[in-house]
């Protein structure tokens, strides 16, 4: 009985030595922080792989209108990611509020919390349908994406500052939204 007194009294001088230090007191509320994102690692991983995969695309379509990719595509996508995870995580906050210890048990000893996914969901639609306007940009004969492209075609207008009507001639014409560059003339 002595040696469980005395291990416990040890793991706690270990913990307030822990959380006396300031490094000691980040690496605690990162171990929290963590704890509380783990359950939601599907719905976090599915948000970060949509808006990498969009800015994947977004580079591809700028590389196709000969366009310069800047540092301000990057800004763009943490921004998005800043966005979405404050989305995230005050989903996750209020969702726990809710459900607190009302959250249905599953067989494998997980919870069933299906705000998150919901908003994961709607970021990941939002992302497939900004990443679709710059799939048609990089091919626009793309067989799957044909299927939606006329209702892509605000989108690809915005993407590409030209007017719809542009935008639907490349369409009907199967052609390209390549920027062909002129030859420069020398003057005399």
């Amino acid at each position: 009985m002595k040696t469980i007194y005395s291990y416990i009294a040890s793991l706690g001088t270990k913990f307030h030595n822990m959380i006396s230090s300031f490094g000691g007191f980040c690496s605690a509320a990162c171990v929290a922080i963590f704890d509380f994102l783990a359950g939601y690692r599907i719905a976090i991983g599915v948000v970060f792989l949509a808006v990498i995969l969009d800015m994947i695309w977004g580079i591809a379509a700028a590389k196709v209108q000969g366009k310069y990719t800047r540092s301000e595509l990057m800004r763009d996508s943490v921004t998005k990611i800043g966005g979405y995870a404050t989305a995230l995580v005050m989903t996750m906050v209020l969702e726990n509020l809710i459900m607190g210890s009302h959250s249905t048990l599953l067989q494998d000893g997980t919870t069933q919390r299906w705000a998150v996914d919901v908003i994961a969901f709607i970021i990941g639609c939002v992302e497939l349908w900004s990443m679709s306007g710059n799939i048609l940009i990089v091919r626009p004969q793309s067989i799957f994406f044909r299927i939606i492209r006329m209702s892509l075609v605000g989108e690809i207008a915005r993407k590409l500052d030209i007017s719809e009507e542009e935008v639907k001639k490349v369409f009907q014409h199967n052609g390209s939204f390549k920027i062909e560059k002129k030859p420069t003339e020398k003057s005399e």
